[in-house]
């Protein structure tokens, strides 16, 4: 009886360390390279739920908004309109959250996908 009581306390702590989502919301910076130079961004999030909201302000087209956001814990997905050159268009990023950094794939029309990872301001 005990070891099976001893077990369960196991699982059930296990299941709180590694069952625990991680908590995007806050600042986060980083910078890639573009074929017009480096690009630099900072990202701040807001999760309710699943439901990923926010804003983006970059040196290469200014500030903007976190639309259609969606968070499950790890993975992360959501649209930033944009503009460039005086024309609008959307940037569709997805991601993986690991540890305190976020690896980010985004696109936008015919233009070949960035791949870069931001981390957590300090």
């Amino acid at each position: 009886m005990i070891r099976k009581l001893g077990i369960a306390a196991l699982v059930l702590t296990m299941g709180c360390v590694f069952g625990h989502a991680a908590d995007i919301s806050g600042k986060w910076t980083g910078k890639f390279i573009t074929p017009v130079g480096i690009n630099s961004y900072v990202y701040n999030f807001h999760v309710r739920g699943n439901v990923l909201t926010g804003d983006t302000n970059s040196s290469d087209t200014g500030k903007s908004v976190v639309e259609n956001g969606k968070f499950d814990g790890s993975s992360l997905s959501f649209t930033e309109p944009s503009h460039y050159n005086g024309r609008p268009l959307t940037v569709i990023y997805k991601g993986v959250v690991v540890g305190e950094t976020i690896k980010l794939t985004r696109t936008f029309g015919s233009f070949p996908p960035d791949t870069f990872t931001i981390k957590r301001a300090k």
